[in-house]
């Protein structure tokens, strides 16, 4: 046994095996790292809703992706060995004792497999329908080259933190931003709303009681009450029942340390069996901070599964029970003032899903969330008398934070140890703490109208317009960004709205159902991944899930990120509980065959083929911590010398190809970049001649911008006006804004027949809008008039009847909306100016009849002369 000990431990050595494998790790954390810097600028960039914000930072975010990639590629041969030999020790994992995949079987192992697969094959799904999108021609070609760069940064963000949360290390980073990222959302948010943050559209001010009860509604940093409600309600619910199962897991502690009883490793790994169901570690971490403790062998349990003499206190911390409770309160108060009623219930919904998987939490979480909950409630109340100002709302908010603090850890305390009266007394608090909150909540709802919600009668209208859209291309749909695209052309009332509401909505548009089944593939292989590695964060899951049914929180590139976040984080989680990344494998443990060819010494690598069958003579290196020999393995095919060098081509032309793919979306990404950069800068410009010239440099960088195309035809000739136009219409075909002012340049030069063509087009593109019905009537009028002075009575005429034709258009529209009681968000209506068109259409009726009739008589004259 000592002598394969050695063999294999100077195998390493001489291979540079640790060596490797120090830099795997630190590319792992460099990919946390880079993970932590995507979601800071999503968080600061308004959720990277407007893809403005996005360009800059996808262009960056890119450029890293590919200098990572080119750095595993060509790095040099040390790098590349780590590569392998890491890889080689990751496909082993399963066969390590203690291993989760050991503990659950290889079918377990293929089931994670196909749905790590499918979850990270679903946004290169989505990837290739937007570039075939783009290749058909989609109804916008900007909102399409937008999905494809958005979705291809989910995509590489999905690996990369899904790589980096096989580290203890990286998984710590992981985590750490993941607190950071909430406590900057919320607190950047309250801070706001008591006014001694400024920062712009963070509160929702409105009089109108259906859209708030207080008159303020919390936006915070993503400027948009309903998302920001959704994301405090995945926050608070991770926390919510992070400090749950830490109370649910500590009485066992107690009970091994009063009867000083150790716990086996084979007792170690039933708990393991039971932690992997979702008693594991709240945050990835032991109460210590360090990823576990050291067994016998080897073997590696986490913290709460350690053995528990007399000598070792079972209890908490008082600072970690603290920092678990602490953003309770921050989280449910930021949620309440955002008055988000689907983020409430979606939050509602998600807790009572997970909970039948994690029943023995029920308790906990009622007393951990009781205190936090009242003190939320308290505030709002609070707020309705005191005004949100720095003095007295932040003392206010100091004052119930710390009270929910002391209220929460002694709840928690009492319902845990507290027997008889004692715990049933702390379990009524917590009720009635509940109970407080429901009461706040209700109040909020009744104060924003009990009937029949205009909000829900809106989305009602809005989904059957969309639905029915959809099924004019149900496979495949229309490319990017189709319902802002085409929002005005198929609505059936006169309401607002440029997002559809609701996320699944939005890819069937986009990618029809191939697009939507992908994504439904992809979501439910991440809720597997999670339910398999830490069940405590499916309900956070569950609430991006169910909000984004109802509303348009997919459309914040933020809520994409979080979506491939928590699997990752899920799996972190795992990884720290059993420590597994930082284990050094060793021949006691694990046999040399594991090792790749090329690492090989050659005595070695024959010595393992050749005893491949267990021997009584020389007898295996036996498994101390399970009582079980460990055989060498023939090596995988690809580790064979014949088939090495083909395995090392085809991985070097994949990550060459991924290189060059980077670099082009980079370069996509920086060119959207400087085009929109050079429009705003025209926008701000004051003298005609500079903002000519920087949205002529706009346009050529981004031809696909359909604004710059607008904005440069109102300064141009009128001949290059209809070639911008033109092009600006080829790459976006149904663009009203463009469509409309190709109507007006043809009305203004073409024939009657073509301009009224474009001016019908650009109104069924806009259909409940006042003005350009009114705008149209009067454009063929004055056409009529410019040929009634030149003397052409018959075209004049044509052209008054053209124009009433328009006008009795939009008087029967106009009467079906009046005659309508539903939703008139634009306005629209019969306006005077049309009115006063009809005596102008009358006026020039008579005059071209009588130019026409004595055009008639001096022809008949002059005939009779003839």
């Amino acid at each position: 046994m000592m002598l394969i000990n050695h063999l294999g431990d100077r195998a390493m050595r001489k291979s540079g095996g640790y060596n490797g494998r120090a830099v795997k790790l630190e590319l792992r954390d460099l990919c946390a790292v880079m993970v932590a810097g995507l979601v800071a600028a999503a968080c600061l960039k308004r959720g990277l809703f407007f893809s403005g914000d996005g360009y800059p930072v996808l262009t960056i975010w890119f450029l890293l992706c590919g200098a990572a990639a080119a750095s595993l590629l060509y790095g040099g041969d040390t790098r590349r060995s780590g590569f392998r030999h890491t890889g080689g020790l990751r496909r082993a994992e399963p066969n390590i004792p203690g291993s989760p995949s050991k503990e659950r079987g290889s079918g377990r192992t293929r089931k994670e497999l196909w749905a790590t697969a499918s979850m990270l094959g679903g946004p290169a799904a989505m990837i290739i329908l937007y570039a075939a999108a783009w290749i058909r021609g989609p109804l916008s070609a900007q909102g399409t080259m937008n999905e494809l760069l958005r979705w291809s940064g989910s995509a590489s963000f999905a690996i990369l933190v899904w790589t980096a949360a096989s580290s203890v290390s990286a998984g710590r980073l992981l985590w750490a931003a993941w607190h950071a990222a909430g406590m900057v959302l919320c607190w950047s948010g309250l801070l706001a709303f008591f006014g001694a943050l400024p920062i712009p559209y963070a509160v929702l001010y409105s009089a109108s009681p259906e859209v708030s009860a207080s008159g303020a509604r919390l936006g915070g940093l993503l400027q948009y009450p309903n998302a920001f409600g959704a994301a405090m309600a995945v926050f608070l619910l991770e926390r919510l029942f992070a400090a749950a199962q830490s109370s649910a897991s500590e009485p066992l502690g107690r009970k091994n340390e009063a009867g000083g009883a150790a716990l086996s490793s084979r007792r170690g790994g039933g708990l393991a069996r039971k932690a992997r169901d979702g008693e594991g570690l709240p945050s990835g971490r032991t109460s210590s901070g360090r990823p576990g403790f050291s067994g016998r062998g080897g073997e590696t349990l986490p913290t709460h599964l350690a053995p528990v003499g007399r000598g070792t206190p079972a209890a908490r911390p008082l600072r970690g029970e603290l920092l678990r409770l602490a953003p309770l309160f921050p989280y449910a108060a930021a949620l309440l003032l955002s008055e988000s009623r689907g983020a409430w219930l979606a939050a509602a919904f998600a807790a009572a899903a997970a909970l039948p998987l994690q029943r023995r939490l029920a308790l906990p979480l009622l007393a951990a969330g009781a205190a936090p909950l009242a003190a939320a409630a308290l505030l709002c109340c609070g707020l309705a008398a005191l005004p949100a100002a720095p003095w007295p709302g932040l003392p206010l908010l100091a004052g119930l934070w710390a009270g929910a603090l002391a209220a929460g850890l002694w709840l928690g305390r009492r319902a845990q140890h507290a027997a008889g009266r004692g715990r049933a007394a702390a379990l009524m608090l917590a009720a009635l703490g509940w109970t407080a909150c429901g009461a706040a909540v209700l109040a909020l709802v009744r104060a924003r109208g009990t009937g029949p919600s205009s909000t829900v009668a809106a989305r009602e209208l809005m989904y059957r317009d969309a639905v029915r859209f959809a099924a004019e291309a149900p496979w495949l749909g229309r490319g990017g960004e189709t319902w802002r695209s085409a929002w005005l052309a198929v609505q059936s009332r006169p309401y607002v709205g440029s997002q559809v509401h609701s996320g699944y909505l939005d890819l069937l548009l986009n990618t029809g159902v191939i697009g939507t089944a992908a994504a439904a593939v992809s979501l439910a292989a991440a809720g597997w991944l999670i339910s398999a590695h830490s069940r405590r964060l499916l309900s956070p899951f569950l609430v991006i899930v169910l909000h984004g049914a109802v509303d348009f929180d997919w459309s914040y590139s933020l809520f994409g990120l979080l979506l491939f976040w928590l699997p990752a984080l899920a799996r972190a989680e795992a990884v720290t509980a059993y420590g597994l990344s930082c284990r050094r494998p060793s021949a006691l443990t694990r046999s040399a065959a594991v090792f790749p060819a090329k690492l090989y010494p050659a005595k070695l690598l024959h010595a393992g083929r050749r005893s491949t069958t267990p021997s009584t003579a020389n007898p295996k290196p036996a498994n101390h911590l399970r009582g079980k020999s460990l055989t060498p393995k023939p090596l995988p095919m690809k580790y064979l010398p014949g088939r090495h060098n083909l395995y090392m081509l085809v991985q070097k032309l994949a990550a060459t190809g991924i290189c060059v793919l980077l670099l082009a979306l980079c370069l996509l990404s920086f060119r959207a970049y400087r085009g929109e950069a050079l429009y705003r800068a025209a926008v701000s410009a004051r003298h005609t001649p500079e903002v000519v010239s920087l949205l002529e440099r706009s346009l050529a960088w981004s031809p696909l911008s359909p604004k710059s195309a607008l904005a440069l035809s109102a300064f141009v000739e009128p001949e290059s006006r209809e070639e911008i136009l033109a092009a600006g219409l080829r790459y976006s075909p149904i663009n009203p804004a463009l469509t409309w002012a190709k109507a007006v340049a043809v009305a203004e030069k073409g024939t009657p027949e073509e301009a009224l063509y474009w001016l019908n087009r650009g109104l069924r593109l806009d259909v409940f809008n006042s003005l350009k019905r009114t705008e149209a009537a009067s454009l063929m009028l004055a056409k009529g008039e410019r040929y009634l002075a030149e003397g052409d009575a018959k075209e004049a005429l044509r052209c008054a009847e053209m124009g009433e034709e328009l006008l009795e258009q939009y008087v029967w529209l106009a009467g079906e909306t009046a005659g309508d009681a539903g939703h008139n968000d634009r306005n629209f209506h019969f306006t005077a100016g049309a009115r006063a068109l009809y005596e102008r259409k009358e006026a020039l009726k008579r005059e071209a009849s009588g130019l026409k009739e004595e055009h008639s008589g001096s022809d008949a004259y002059a005939f009779s002369r003839r």
